[in-house]
């Protein structure tokens, strides 16, 4: 069986940055799936807190929350979102797109379940918190991926498209 030649990535083709994507040529068909996703991404990392804002009322009576405290859920996965975009930039250079995909996607399985069966106030807390970090790392695979969709001249459009997504 014949190995197949490691792809040469041309000048414009390379990262701009270590730890960010190639962005290589791609053929059409290839650019609708990474759009597809790339929204399929950011509309799951937004739906979390949406949820959680539009069914407030009905959570805090189930856990028996009183205003403030059901304010500190959408806050606390706020506060976390914003605060650890830099970091996971960080992230992604250290370890690469593969790890960086894997780790985070894993994470929002696990925070989704632990949603659905903790029924406790500083565990939502905590899991909530969690969520925003995981949902600042969806964002950054939209906008990533929507990258990979557009054409050359139109990426730094994708990465609004993609934040918008969101």
């Amino acid at each position: 069986m014949a190995i197949a030649p490691a792809y040469e990535f041309k000048p414009h083709e390379r990262p701009f940055l270590p730890g960010s994507p190639a962005t290589p040529d791609h053929p059409f068909g290839r650019r609708v799936g990474y759009f597809a996703t790339g929204i399929l991404l950011g509309v799951t990392g937004g739906f979390s807190n949406g949820l959680l804002i539009a069914n407030l009322p009905q959570i805090q009576g189930s856990l028996g929350l009183t205003p403030v405290e059901g304010g500190w859920l959408t806050a606390v996965s706020s506060m976390t979102s914003v605060c650890m975009s830099m970091l996971l930039i960080k992230f992604r250079q250290q370890f690469g797109m593969q790890r960086f995909t894997r780790v985070f996607l894993a994470a929002f399985l696990i925070l989704n379940i632990l949603q659905l069966v903790v029924h406790s106030y500083g565990v939502q807390l905590v899991v909530r918190g969690a969520s925003g970090i995981v949902a600042s790392a969806l964002t950054t695979l939209c906008f990533l991926y929507i990258m990979q969709a557009l054409p050359a001249a139109a990426r730094l459009s994708g990465m609004i498209m993609g934040f918008g997504a969101s």
